[in-house]
C-alpha cells in the first residue's frame, strides 16, 4: 500500500513517475505478447488435433520410383504402382 508520504514525495517531483510508467507499459506489452503467442500456439494445437481426429494420423506418402502405369488428362496425370501390367 502506498503511504501518504510517498504520494506527497511524488506530488512534489512528478518527473519521477515517467520511468515507472514506462516500466509498467513495457511490462504490459510483454505480458500481452506472451498471452498472444500462447493463444496462437493453443489454436494451432487444437487445429492439428481436430485434423488428426477427422483425417487420421499422417501417412508416409507415396514411394518414389517407376510407375507401372500412367493416365493423363489435360489438367493432370496419374501414376500407379504394382498390380498387373
Amino acid at each position: 500500500m502506498i503511504t501518504k508520504g510517498v504520494l506527497a514525495h511524488f506530488a512534489q517531483r512528478p518527473e519521477l513517475f515517467a520511468p515507472m510508467l514506462n516500466l509498467i507499459a513495457s511490462g504490459k506489452q510483454t505480458i500481452e505478447s506472451v498471452i498472444n503467442q500462447a493463444g496462437r500456439a493453443l489454436v494451432e494445437l487444437l487445429l492439428q488435433l481436430s485434423a488428426t481426429s477427422i483425417a487420421g494420423e499422417k501417412s508416409p506418402g507415396r514411394q518414389s520410383g517407376r510407375c507401372s502405369g500412367t493416365a493423363a488428362k489435360a489438367d493432370r496425370s496419374a501414376c500407379w504402382r504394382g498390380g498387373s501390367e
